[in-house]
């Protein structure tokens, strides 16, 4: 540490902003090499690495699910999940809200033609999800979100990026069902780039 001119405290910074990247996922890349390339800052590389863990495919999840099995203290160290699947590719979220219930952050982009009708329901299992963020996803229509978004009982705030609706219902029939069916703690909706439902998320 003596030959940087940086002090610790800034590297530390810096390998914040490797976990805070701009695009979906954290450079792994980039935490990873701090990890292994220098002691004093391998602590806070390795928090970062396991802060946001990003799914690409079933694979992953496997994989995940299988060291969290083994490896059951890193539960505590994660805050976040992105669970970004593959077209066609069903991905086993029930078994990861049986180990990460609590879980308070929780990102989704999968296809649902996928999944059986019911699978709103393993979406219970995530007790501790406040932040929820669904991205270019395609609904059958906005009932579908509604029940989506019901599922997690303890949802503060909802973002949508990217979504599409297949159909979408009459207007006074999606205006009625947003006052029924969202949880009552929801504070916030927030719609980002491409998404089609802004004429139902206001109840007159």
């Amino acid at each position: 540490m003596s030959s940087w001119r940086l002090p610790l405290e800034v590297l530390e910074v810096i390998t914040d902003f490797a976990q805070e990247s701009s695009s979906a996922t954290p450079d792994y890349s980039a935490l990873l090499t701090m990890a292994l390339v220098c002691r004093s800052l391998r602590p806070r590389a390795q928090y970062n690495l396991l802060r946001h863990v990003v799914l690409k495919s079933a694979i992953d999840l496997h994989r995940f699910l299988a060291l969290l099995r083994t490896q059951q203290h890193i539960a505590k160290c994660i805050g976040e999940i992105t669970v970004l699947s593959a077209a066609h590719e069903y991905m086993p979220l029930g078994l990861l809200g049986g180990l990460l219930p609590n879980i308070p952050t929780l990102t989704l982009s999968i296809d649902v033609d996928v999944y059986p009708p019911t699978y709103t329901t393993t979406f219970l299992q995530f007790r501790g999800v406040r932040c929820l963020q669904l991205r270019d996803m395609h609904l059958p229509n906005e009932l579908v979100l509604w029940r989506i978004a019901k599922a997690f009982v303890h949802l503060e705030y909802l973002t949508l990026h990217g979504l599409r609706l297949k159909v979408r219902l009459p207007t006074v029939t999606a205006r009625c069902s947003q006052a029924t069916r969202l949880p009552e703690g929801l504070n916030a909706i927030q719609l980002q780039v491409r998404s089609s439902v802004d004429g139902y998320l206001s109840c007159e």
